[in-house]
């Protein structure tokens, strides 16, 4: 079943409330002429963390309107040139910019769609790959909490002191 781009199986009701809340998140992206060349929110693949299961978030990019090759933590569907003659492997064709600022939009909307911390972590992560702000996403763990930027930069530590699991 596809929902604006999003592709799921439809196998459970808890499952269809959480893809409607994803359908929600779901962003028009442009090239600078203003032409559309996506849709998409972030999304993360199949969850199952302290038994909580949710859908997983697909996305793909595609060459010419045919799907060249899939997006990791991105779920909708990217406009892209192909790399190589096969059409296998494709680059979206939105630029950093634009970019950057769909992902700094994604990261207030992230937690109406991942409760977990970890999970919220993961999105922050994609979202920093993109160039966007994490906005209040926690982005490390430090003593058994997890944290964000501004957590981090307020912090009193010692210039040595460098014991953060950043994922970027």
């Amino acid at each position: 079943m596809q929902l604006d781009g999003v592709w799921y199986d439809d196998n459970s009701c808890d499952d269809n409330e959480f893809l409607a809340k994803a359908s929600r998140h779901l962003r028009l992206l442009h090239d600078s002429d203003g032409v559309p060349v996506g849709r998409a929110c972030i999304g993360l693949g199949d969850r199952r963390r302290s038994g909580v299961s949710t859908a997983p978030l697909r996305g793909t990019v595609t060459v010419g309107g045919l799907a060249a090759c899939d997006l990791r933590g991105i779920a909708g569907v990217l406009s892209g040139t192909s790399e190589r003659a096969a059409r296998d492997y494709a680059t979206p064709i939105v630029s950093g910019e634009i970019l950057a600022a769909w992902a700094t939009e994604q990261a207030l909307l992230v937690p109406s769609l991942y409760d977990s911390p970890e999970d919220q972590m993961d999105c922050a992560t994609v979202i920093k790959r993109c160039g966007g702000q994490t906005a209040g996403l926690p982005v490390a763990k430090y003593e058994r909490a997890y944290v964000s930027m501004e957590e981090i930069s307020a912090m009193a530590l010692p210039n040595e002191y460098a014991c953060f699991t950043i994922r970027s």
